[in-house]
């Protein structure tokens, strides 16, 4: 729930100038709260929320002061243990007046300072600010489900739930950051905690960032994914079998959802059909007899994106009431619109679709939906872990070896994908140095970074240095993986440090909050994640992925579903943007004339790419040509609606 922004000035800030300023970060992340808005303001700090009324609807305006007035706090989030934690401060003294969640925050601050973020469970980022002490603590739940983004400009520390409301500050230059369009140019997001504007980074996931007028300091962790060898885990789980791992799974994941469940509104529940959310669904569903579902259908000219069959058949097995969106091509409004949400330019246009799944499920009364999301990224449900599996394989270990099979079983239908392969195989060394592991998605990254930087205008040519890997982003900030033993446990610590904090979450976050939404992300519940996190790498992947996931659901989702393999989410693209017929907002900013004002892409190289594409054929010019078109069209579209300079 809600939308987060603030500031601490150190040299102080006068009443009138940080209600202005927080007025006009507020009034550009409205959508995020549409319920409320609250204002606090002092010498040193100032802290404002909008509001979204989910739990206590009458009684829960922030920021939020105890009797005394020394503490005050805001959030964005949902604390799913707050009548617990109040049950426990009540009995030590503490007296409450709302049901709101925030108002624990209070006492559990004045009693243990920054060190009560350990004790939350839940999604969560907060500011609490201490007026004794001057001291303002900025934090970020485990996983970085709900965003937090900081500048620090003009003698002042500026944060926000989103990065459009730095800017509505008008103390944040509109400039993009050029190691951001590298990393759009390779991963397809910015690589936390970069963003897209210069100066703008997001306070990562698991850590916090105490402040005071006195004191220099920087954001710290406070959790980790405790990985074996990075704290003692208990190894009795460990030797159990699989369908034992699977029984606790399914006890802790029936009782994380049933937490979940925790509002004073209807919650409901994605479905696509696939493992994921066929799970959280069929769970809550035990405890909550009515609940609604929804999922999204394509139209009969596109039978390929279409899951319908799957989702209505989970419906009906379940019992819910369900709702099907069905997706039509991207009109210019919906295709601005959802990159303005995400903050970012796309590579994929799954963003899209979930732009207008969010909003069907908002018109259809709803404040708060569950998702499946974050299964992948703890269970190792993608298919580029196999591909991890087989480079540590006795095959893969060998390049010649390695080599031989991908020129016999890709020779003849992708001669030229075989020989990049051999060529970026060959860096192998140099990534483990650079990253502490192979990035599970770095042969896309390659993919994606050559047609990219071809693509490029001269002029932006050269934007980062030569360095060496200089074409693939950074490694995220305090990922330690030289104290993880397990190489699957490896590639998954990287996956939640970059990809999940830098695409999947926002995707969920952004869209549902841009209509006034909620998305609650049972999966990434740290109870289920440690409990992943202590079971050995055999028990997540094998021939198929997420066994102990399938052996959690095995009596409780129909067995067609449970033993369903894994289908990325994928949407139409050529036939939406890029075919013959393609949109006349997507001829506009993609035309010679828009790309040469811009000084960031070659018109020339633009078109071949466009006449390539619309072609049509499945190949892996077509699929360069797909990625970077998508690229420069987001990136022209988002750089004209901001007027961002390069």
């Amino acid at each position: 729930m809600c939308g987060l922004a603030g500031y601490f000035a150190p040299a102080g800030l006068s009443s009138e100038a940080g209600r202005a300023l927080l007025e006009r970060m507020l009034g550009r992340i409205r959508h995020r709260g549409p319920d409320d808005q609250g204002i606090f303001v002092s010498p040193h700090c100032g802290l404002g929320s909008t509001r979204l009324s989910i739990i206590d609807l009458a009684g829960g305006h922030m920021p939020m002061s105890d009797r005394s007035g020394r503490y005050t706090a805001a959030q964005n989030g949902e604390l799913y243990n707050h009548p617990a934690l109040r049950q426990e401060l009540e009995g030590r003294g503490h007296p409450f007046t709302t049901r709101s969640d925030t108002e624990v925050l209070l006492p559990l601050y004045a009693e243990l300072g920054p060190a009560l973020l350990p004790k939350l469970t839940g999604m969560f980022a907060v500011g609490i600010y201490d007026a004794v002490e001057r001291r303002l603590l900025l934090g970020r739940d485990r996983f970085g489900m709900k965003p937090l983004y900081y500048a620090e400009v003009d003698g002042l520390l500026l944060f926000a739930s989103e990065v459009k409301a730095l800017l509505a500050s008008g103390r944040v230059e509109a400039k993009l950051d050029p190691l951001a369009l590298r990393d759009l140019g390779s991963a397809g997001y910015p690589m936390p905690p970069r963003t897209m504007i210069a100066g703008v980074r997001s306070l990562p996931p698991g850590h916090r960032w105490v402040l005071s007028p006195e004191a220099t300091s920087r954001p710290e962790r406070w959790y980790q994914v405790p990985y074996p060898n990075l704290e003692p885990s208990p190894p009795a789980l460990s030797r159990r079998g699989l369908d034992a791992a699977g029984e606790a799974l399914r006890e802790v994941l029936d009782q994380v959802v049933a937490d979940h469940l925790l509002a004073d509104v209807e919650v409901g529940s994605y479905l696509s059909g696939g493992l994921d959310s066929v799970s959280v669904a069929a769970l809550a569903k035990r405890h909550a007899p009515g609940l609604r579902t929804f999922s999204m259908t394509f139209p009969a000219n596109e039978p390929r994106f279409d899951e319908s069959s799957h989702s209505n058949l989970a419906a009906q097995a379940i019992g819910t009431v369900h709702q099907q969106v069905l997706q039509e091509p991207i009109g210019h409004d919906d295709y601005l619109n959802t990159l303005l949400a995400l903050e970012a330019p796309q590579v994929h246009t799954v963003g899209f679709c979930l732009y207008r799944l969010a909003r069907a499920v908002r018109q259809a009364g709803l404040k708060v939906v569950l998702s499946g999301e974050g299964a992948d990224e703890i269970f190792a449900g993608y298919s580029v872990f196999k591909i991890g599996k087989f480079r540590r394989s006795v095959f893969g270990r060998n390049l010649g070896l390695r080599n031989t099979l991908t020129r016999w079983t890709l020779g003849r239908r992708q001669p030229e994908l075989a020989r990049r392969l051999a060529g970026w195989w060959g860096r192998e060394p140099e990534l483990s140095a650079r990253y502490g592991v192979i990035p599970p998605w770095v042969e896309q990254w390659w993919i994606n970074a050559e047609s990219f930087q071809s693509a490029l205008a001269p002029g932006a040519r050269g934007l980062w240095g030569p360095a060496p890997l200089s074409e693939l982003p950074e490694p995220p900030p305090g990922v330690e993986l030289g104290k993880v033993q397990d190489n699957l446990h490896k590639e998954l610590a990287f996956e939640q440090a970059s990809r999940l904090d830098g695409w999947v979450l926002p995707l969920g976050d952004r869209l549902t909050m841009a209509h006034g939404l909620e998305l609650r992300v049972p999966f990434l519940d740290h109870r289920v994640v440690e409990l992943a996190a202590r079971l050995p790498s055999s028990f997540l992947l094998g021939w198929k992925e997420k066994r102990v996931l399938r052996a959690a659901m095995r009596g409780v989702i129909p067995e067609v579903l449970r033993q369903r393999q894994k289908r990325a989410f994928v949407a139409p693209v050529r036939t939406w943007l890029f075919g013959p017929e393609a949109p006349e907002f997507v001829k506009d900013y993609l035309s010679p004339a828009s790309l040469k004002a811009g000084g960031r892409f070659d018109p020339d190289v633009i078109q071949q790419l466009w006449q390539a594409q619309a072609q049509g054929h499945r190949s892996l010019a077509a699929l360069e040509s797909s990625w970077t078109l998508h690229l420069a069209l987001g990136i022209e579209a988002y750089s004209r609606a901001l007027s961002l300079s390069l």
